[in-house]
Parts: structure tokens; C-alpha cells; sequence
């Protein structure tokens, strides 16, 4: 009974987050970007990805907000799936720092490479490429 509420809970909160998308969309297609970025804003926080990218545009050319390609930039990036490959015996930026990473980067997912230190594809070529083509698939 309770994973059928907490799924129905989960479905609820998809469902307004997508309105919310949609509603920037059609404030996009309709040249109000003003109203766009109020939609896209509060999405691009909870790490929505499309958001994330439809935010980046309008930073991107200018609309509805001042034109800022560092912005828009960080805003792509955030979009993109993101690896952490990260090396257990890593002494320069300790492995202490991979979960933190993370948390910070929406839905980053980490690799830690036991044994490896710092210079992950020289150290172990084998492991590092098989890690990356398994995210790259």
C-alpha cells in the first residue's frame, strides 16, 4: 500500500514538473522568453535536464534575459550526462571529493577506480576505457 501511494506521489510530482516545462515551452513559442525563464528557472534547480538546455538558449541569443555565453555554457554542461571517474589512491584531489562532485553535478554518476591514483587512463588504461565505453554506450 505504501510503495503504491509513494509511486502515485512520484507520478503527481513528474506530472506538475513537466506542466511546468511545458508552460515555459509555450511561453517560448509564443516570444514571451520573460515568461519562459520564470517556468525554466525553478526546473533548471531540481536539475532537469531540458530545462536546463532550453535556459541555456535563451542565454544563449539574448531572449528575455541579457545575452551571457558563460552562462549558457555552464547551462549546457549541466545538461549533459556526466561521468565522475575518479582513482581510490588519488592523493592530489582526494577520493573524499568524488561524492561531493557528485551531489553538485545532477545526476552524475561516479566510477572510482581501485588502485588508480590521479593519472587514471595512463595507470590503468584498460579499466578507464572499459568504464568509458560502458557510459559512452
Amino acid at each position: 500500500m505504501l510503495a503504491r501511494v509513494a509511486f502515485g506521489l512520484v507520478l503527481l510530482l513528474a506530472s506538475e514538473v513537466l506542466a511546468d516545462f511545458d508552460s515555459g515551452c509555450t511561453a517560448f513559442e509564443q516570444g514571451d522568453f520573460a515568461a519562459a525563464r520564470k517556468e525554466w528557472a525553478p526546473l533548471v534547480e531540481q536539475g532537469l535536464p531540458q530545462a536546463q538546455f532550453r535556459l541555456g538558449c535563451l542565454y544563449t541569443f539574448g531572449q528575455g534575459v541579457p545575452q551571457d555565453y558563460g552562462l549558457a555554457l555552464r547551462l549546457y554542461r549541466l545538461a549533459a550526462e556526466t561521468l565522475l571517474v575518479w582513482g581510490t589512491a588519488d592523493r592530489l584531489i582526494v577520493p573524499a571529493y568524488a561524492a561531493r562532485w557528485q551531489a553538485l553535478i545532477p545526476g552524475a554518476r561516479l566510477a572510482m577506480l581501485e588502485g588508480a591514483a590521479h593519472m587514471l587512463p595512463y595507470e590503468q588504461p584498460e579499466a578507464f576505457a572499459r568504464t568509458l565505453s560502458g557510459f559512452l554506450a
